[in-house]
């Protein structure tokens, strides 16, 4: 101890310390003498250094005043405060006995004394949340056993009130986590809001409280693992198996008992602690009262005064013969043939009925709802998928209001709908509420936590999509989806290493077809070609029958400059599934090659199609191929162009005012107006936004040429080169003619060529 210890003859105030019981992190108890009251007493002692801390004195008086009013037989009774330069001094009631943690020690309790100790902590709890007093800190250490065989709670609230911030209170499995106003209490008894930082209230006791009782019928801590980052995830995702499974002896009613309680969302949880301390109660009674077994069910006798026969019916007097028996002989074939054919004909009824139930189609499960549309969203990307998705995702909400499950798929179904097919912020609008309800429905389900922040990134709520997401792989560290979500929340702040790492993380998780192509296109996004097409040949290998990766690998040997390849891939996307992006694609390629009307031709080609014209990159497209288009043709319709792709950037601007990609076209889309004030105003945000994203800033260098900024536009080329902008690009953009004839472009060039290599 860090103080010197007092004798046993000490005195403090009336008390005199007799004798040290136990000592700890946090202070020492002794067993002293009341002089006043000529009793015994415990006195617990908290170390100045403890109460030092800033807020502790006096959270530890509100907690010690709080325990005072409890005066609840199962719980430990709190006497007095005393004051001391060396310290805080709490004068309790003496427990003669042993910890519960001592007994268990030995293995699971007796049933009748697991549920009669269970019953009296629930009921010590009961009085504790009518003072408006939570525990926190419930476990096998923090209740006694009296030597009168009566269960008895030690430490209402005290253990928080005094937790070091940032410290474990004691070591391995018992560690007590702390951080200011967030994570509290034993690893091993916490509850799931208690471990991840969120609002506690008396059900969180009742989780610990499960925890307890499962340990006291089965012998094992429910969600004790090796670490304690282990067991805390345990706590939130694992769901234990029933007490009845490990001990056939324990009533049925018992063991739904403690699987309600170990709930992991707080309202699916029994609503007070005196329900549960009645049904204990109730349960340890009924142990007094023989259960009848399988097969003894009395069988009731016959009427009084009626004898009883082996045979269930009395004997035939002598002479006497049942009533065909007595017909004519013909007639008795006649019945029996007759009988015969009725009893056939029944059968080949009966077996005819079984064949057509068994040939008719059964009405799919729930589950099998719930998985099948999982497969079709795993495959959005083939036609038909993603509304077969929805369709499946809705019939399981329609019969199951309250699957949280289902709630989350559908919402992610509708973000893709919007990312992918239609780009009409009506479904974004939609799966908000449905990934919101998710989480209120179940707040640990990690794939609710995940849809949820995919909705945020792309409403642009970024901090919201962080906590969410973050939350999703604290709950489950192994969810690929998880870390997919975090690539592109990062990719949203142009975060770019970041991201590229996440993406790498669930792909080493669970490799998939939209990870690499996620992956790729970053690759693409900061002119890294060669991993780029690596990455879409991935995708392509997992998903052949799938029109993404080609479109994208041809995406990136166009930007290498190898149209005859991108042709190729584009040309293979199409005859899979013509989409509006694989006609954009093709019309970006034949303007590459100058074919200008033709480009127009694919790009209003790719506008017909269902969700194109929602997208504004098409229309940007366009607006390009019409520039260089005869005046009288094209100077109209490439203002008109531009100007409903800037309408249709509006509201993705609005909810991400920062992201550069967002930014970067609509400066390019306004200089290519002819709106140069806008779109210069913005070039100094987009510099500093952009980081490694040469796309971004190549959209700034066209901007800047196309309103005479010949030296900026120059500048930026230099960086967005460095950055790993393709040369290819350059040199082929038509915008960019007349720089590339500019004596300093030619410099530049020499500049960022590679250094010979020594012979």
């Amino acid at each position: 101890m860090s103080r010197e210890e007092p004798t046993p003859s000490e005195a403090l105030g009336p008390y005199r310390l007799v004798e040290r019981l136990a000592a700890g992190g946090m202070g020492e108890v002794w067993r002293a003498w009341d002089g006043r009251l000529k009793r015994p007493v415990a006195v617990k002692h908290v170390l100045p250094e403890i109460l030092d801390q800033p807020g502790a004195r006096e959270r530890f008086r509100r907690e010690a005043e709080a325990g005072a009013r409890l005066t609840h037989p199962a719980v430990v009774q709190i006497y007095d405060l005393v004051e001391s330069p060396d310290g805080d001094w709490l004068v309790m009631e003496l427990v003669e006995g042993r910890t519960l943690r001592e007994h268990l020690d030995a293995g699971p309790l007796a049933l009748r004394n697991a549920l009669r100790w269970g019953g009296e902590i629930a009921g010590g709890l009961a009085a504790a949340h009518a003072q408006g007093i939570l525990h926190r800190d419930l476990k096998a250490g923090n209740v006694m056993i009296t030597t009168a065989g009566h269960a008895k709670i030690l430490d209402f609230g005290i253990a928080r009130s005094l937790a070091r911030p940032g410290t474990g209170q004691e070591t391995g499995q018992e560690q007590t986590l702390s951080a200011t106003g967030a994570v509290v209490g034993t690893t091993y008894a916490m509850s799931p809001e208690q471990a991840l930082g969120l609002p506690l209230d008396p059900r969180s006791d009742l989780f610990a409280l499960g925890s307890l009782l499962y340990e006291m019928l089965t012998g094992e801590s429910p969600f004790r693992a090796d670490s304690a980052a282990a067991t805390l995830a345990r706590v939130c995702s694992y769901r234990p198996l029933p007490v009845r499974t490990l001990r056939a002896e324990i009533p049925a009613e018992v063991s739904a008992l403690v699987e309600h309680l170990l709930e992991k969302e707080p309202n699916a949880r029994p609503r007070e602690a005196g329900d549960v301390a009645t049904r204990l109660e109730e349960a340890r009674a009924a142990l007094a009262v023989p259960r009848p077994t399988a097969g003894t069910a009395a069988t009731p006798g016959p009427p009084p005064g009626e004898a009883t026969w082996p045979s269930g019916r009395p004997p035939k007097a002598a002479g006497e013969e049942s009533a065909s028996a007595t017909l004519p002989h013909g007639r008795r074939a006649y019945l029996r043939l007759a009988a015969f054919f009725l009893g056939g004909l029944l059968v080949v009824l009966a077996l005819g009925w079984q064949g057509w139930r068994l040939a008719a189609p059964r009405p799919a499960t729930t589950y099998e709802l719930y998985e099948q549309g999982q497969a079709a969203l795993r495959r959005y990307d083939q036609t038909g998928n993603l509304d077969k998705a929805i369709e499946d995702f809705r019939q399981v909400i329609g019969r199951n209001p309250n699957h949280a499950a289902a709630h989350a798929a559908l919402a992610r179904a509708y973000q893709l709908k919007f990312l992918n097919q239609s780009k009409d912020r009506m479904w974004l609008d939609q799966a908000l509420p449905l990934a919101e309800r998710a989480v209120a429905l179940d707040g640990y389900l990690a794939s609710a936590r995940v849809s949820l922040g995919r909705v945020y990134t792309s409403l642009g709520r970024l901090d919201d999509a962080a906590r969410e997401i973050e939350t999703a792989i604290r709950l489950e560290a192994g969810n690929a989806e998880a870390q997919y979500a975090l690539g592109a929340l990062y990719e949203a702040r142009t975060q770019l290493d970041l991201a590229e790492a996440a993406y790498r993380r669930a792909i080493a998780l669970s490799p998939d077809r939209q990870y690499f192509d996620d992956l790729g296109a970053l690759y693409l996004r900061t002119g890294r070609l060669a991993p780029a097409i690596e990455a879409f040949q991935s995708s392509i290998r997992l998903a052949p029958d799938g029109f993404v990766g080609y479109r994208n690998l041809g995406s990136a040997y166009y930007q290498q400059g190898d149209l005859v390849q991108a042709a190729t891939q584009f040309q293979k996307a199409l005859e899979i599934e013509p989409q509006p992006s694989l006609y954009s694609a093709l019309g970006t390629l034949q303007f590459g090659q100058g074919l200008y009307p033709q480009a127009a031709q694919a790009y209003e080609k790719a506008l017909e199609l269902p969700g194109g014209a929602n997208d504004y990159r098409i229309w940007g497209n366009l607006g390009d191929a019409c520039r260089f288009l005869p005046e009288a043709e094209g100077g109209a319709r490439a203002r008109e162009a531009y100007t409903r792709a800037l309408q249709l950037l509006a509201d993705p601007l609005r909810a991400a005012p920062r992201d550069v990609t967002l930014l970067s076209r609509r400066a390019r889309y306004l200089a290519l107006r002819g709106d140069c004030g806008p779109a210069l105003a913005a070039g100094r945000e987009i510099e500093r936004l952009a980081q490694a994203d040469a796309d971004a800033r190549y959209r700034l260098v066209v901007a800047h040429e196309v309103c005479g900024r010949r030296d900026l536009a120059l500048a930026t080329l230099e960086r967005a080169l460095r950055d790993g902008l393709p040369l290819a690009e350059a040199q082929r953009d038509p915008e960019l003619l007349a720089l590339r004839t500019d004596v300093r472009y030619h410099r530049l060039l020499v500049r960022l060529a590679p250094a010979p290599t020594p012979p």
